[in-house]
């Protein structure tokens, strides 16, 4: 029997008359040329061919494949070979810029490059998607997950079958144990608690929560975290760092992942076997601001080689043409009106493009056909359909179609930003129910992905658009009921115990959320980000804002002890907002001591007006003797600005 491909060239030949016939001879030997030069695409018959419903067409999903990207992909490929290859004398860690719009594809371009480097031997990929909304999943807390994962590959080489394995993986866990000191890698824990794992009996919990600990400076943290990637460069490995959406990284992340870069890159002959990755939005930060603002070392160090700056623009007709051909299996000449309609309502924005085929298909105005055994569709149809103005809107529009209780549930996950851990939405099952029977579902329609124990949108456009679909107050009102229902399971007789058990199911190595601390104080913080976000006038009652500031008060504390400064000061601060104008006077105690913490973290990060600002309500609010702890912090912030005089 002759390839189906072969029968539609042939009758599409014979019969002028057919919409499919042939304009030219050019045509036919395009045709040919793409059989000869991608057969297994367009020659050889694929399951599509013996198809026998055209309902069977909603298998097929555009996005799954990655389009009208080679270019940039072989770019970064190439320098990935060319670290690998010694011919090139590369000096220093290579970066990578990667921008453009949102839904321009930059992370699937990446994930591209991340999937081939992931299939070769000796490449450790790892990333860190930073967020919008700095609460839960602090800045620090993503790094910190990140920097974890280079470890867990050790962990799983130490638990392999494999001699080699185990063998490699006890070789660098030594390499790192004489670099860093055993004291140091116990510091680290609350940063690196993977490292419990990696130095099972040698290092230990109990030793890290000793009343004298030292909080980690970025400076120590980052000579440490240069050392432990040194150790695995200088064993035969490379590794790709890879942080996502930078323009919401804050300034201490910034810093961390520049000291670390630059101290990689001066060790000799291994430093150019790190590759770095960042990733950010052009519309929100411009290439010149992310250099000279907030990476400017890298600008200047001799030990880091920024090698490629990439820009993605929109796909082009012959992309989305190149992008129907392959997943439609059908030649240039079927596709190219279909391609131009797309491309007219879309212009080309590349997620856009994707939610459209898809709802296209959805919608069966893209269906199978069994008697051409092909893809076939309505172009009068598709000419017809709003898309709105961009992306945004279609996404919303598309919504509408959604049950009203599916949708509440889709509100409820985008509460806790792009991404909810599978433990959580245990808990949430009863405050909402039909959350877990629900995600399935989504995952389908492609609303969702899951990785792991996370249930992620599947992309940021898509948590933006649904998180916006509730007015201001709607938003605020959900927050807060999520918050109290949060605060109310915290303070359950049985709390500890039901939060243990939920969260426990994760293995430390696959903890995300976590990032080191207790269980108990995961939900806290959870609970704390949902209150902050609904704020202080969605919780009028006298008890309920004491309980925020409470809840506000742990988290904070449960950050500082991580040296998580920042998010500390983000938990004080909130606190500090629910105890009202008589604060001092009602809630003296829990006033004095979310002050006392905002005092401490602000001078942790250097912010000196901050630190005489709180300074200053705890001086005049509370009797001399009380003061004296905050008095000497202002005094070393004065000193520390070498502002003498005043101190």
């Amino acid at each position: 029997l002759l390839p189906k491909s072969i029968c539609r060239l042939i009758a599409d030949m014979i019969d002028a008359k057919s919409v499919s016939s042939f304009a030219s001879f050019e045509d036919v030997l395009f045709d040919l040329e793409q059989m000869i030069s991608q057969p297994w695409v367009f020659l050889h018959d694929s399951k599509c061919c013996f198809r026998a419903t055209a309902s069977s067409a909603t298998t097929l999903q555009f996005g799954q494949k990655y389009h009208g990207r080679e270019k940039e992909a072989s770019t970064l490929m190439k320098l990935a070979i060319q670290i690998m290859d010694p011919k090139y004398q590369l000096i220093g860690v290579q970066v990578a810029f990667i921008s453009g719009m949102a839904g321009s594809g930059k992370s699937r371009l990446v994930q591209s490059v991340a999937d081939n480097l992931s299939s070769l031997s000796g490449w450790i990929v790892v990333k860190a998607k930073f967020e919008r909304v700095h609460g839960q999943r602090s800045p620090r807390s993503i790094l910190s997950s990140m920097f974890n994962d280079i470890l867990s590959y050790l962990v799983t080489l130490k638990e392999s079958h494999n001699p080699v394995d185990v063998a490699y993986s006890q070789r660098v866990s030594k390499r790192i144990m004489e670099s860093i000191g055993t004291d140091t890698l116990s510091e680290l824990v609350d940063f690196l608690p993977i490292l419990l794992l990696l130095f099972e009996g040698i290092i230990g919990e109990d030793g890290n929560n000793h009343a004298n600990k030292k909080d980690i400076t970025n400076w120590q943290l980052s000579i440490a975290l240069s050392a432990i990637i040194g150790a695995i460069l200088n064993s035969g490995r490379y590794i790709m760092i890879c942080c996502d959406d930078l323009q919401w990284a804050d300034a201490a992340s910034f810093s961390l992942i520049s000291d670390v870069l630059v101290k990689v890159g001066y060790f000799t002959d291994i430093g150019h076997c790190c590759l770095f990755m960042g990733i950010y939005r052009s519309d929100e930060i411009g290439y010149e601001r992310l250099l000279s603002v907030l990476f400017p070392c890298l600008q200047t160090s001799s030990s880091v080689n920024i090698t490629e700056r990439i820009e993605l623009s929109n796909l082009s007709k012959d992309d989305l043409q190149g992008m129907l051909m392959v997943e439609l299996q059908l030649p240039r000449r079927l596709v190219s009106e279909l391609a131009e309609v797309v491309h007219k309502k879309t212009t080309g924005h590349a997620f856009f493009v994707v939610e459209l085929l898809n709802s296209l298909l959805r919608d069966s105005i893209v269906t199978y056909c069994s008697d051409n055994c092909r893809y076939s569709w309505d172009e009068h149809r598709i000419v017809i359909i709003e898309t709105g103005k961009n992306v945004a809107e279609f996404i919303a529009s598309n919504l509408k179609s959604i049950e009203p209780e599916s949708l509440q549930v889709l509100q409820i996950l985008s509460c806790f930003g792009i991404q909810t851990d599978f433990s959580l939405l245990q808990i949430l099952e009863k405050y909402h129910g039909g959350i877990l029977c629900s995600i399935d579902n989504f995952i389908e329609k492609g609303i969702l992905d899951q990785a792991g124990p996370l249930v992620i949108f599947s992309h940021d456009l898509i948590h933006e658009t649904v998180y916006g679909s509730m007015t201001l107050h709607e938003g605020k009102l959900l927050h807060m009921r999520i918050g109290q229902f949060l605060g109310l399971e915290l303070d359950a007789p049985l709390a500890i115990e039901s939060v243990t058990k939920n969260f426990g199911q994760l293995h430390l190595k696959d903890q995300t959320i976590n990032s080191g601390r207790n269980m108990t104080s995961t939900l806290v913080s959870l609970t704390c980000d949902q209150v902050n976000a609904a704020g202080s006038d969605y919780n009028r009652d006298h008890s309920q804002r004491e309980s925020c500031a409470k809840w506000n008060l742990s988290a904070g504390q449960s950050f500082a002890g991580q040296s998580d400064f920042s998010a500390a000061l983000y938990y004080y601060t909130n606190g500090v907002t629910f105890l009202g104008q008589d604060s001092w006077s009602n809630d003296h105690l829990l006033c004095l001591e979310l002050h006392q913490g905002a005092v401490l973290s602000s001078f942790a990060l250097g912010n000196a007006a901050d630190v005489d600002r709180y300074a200053q309500k705890v001086i005049d609010n509370v009797a001399f003797e009380d003061t004296l702890d905050v008095q000497v912090v202002v005094l070393k912030s004065l000193s520390l600005l070498e502002n003498t005089r005043n101190a």
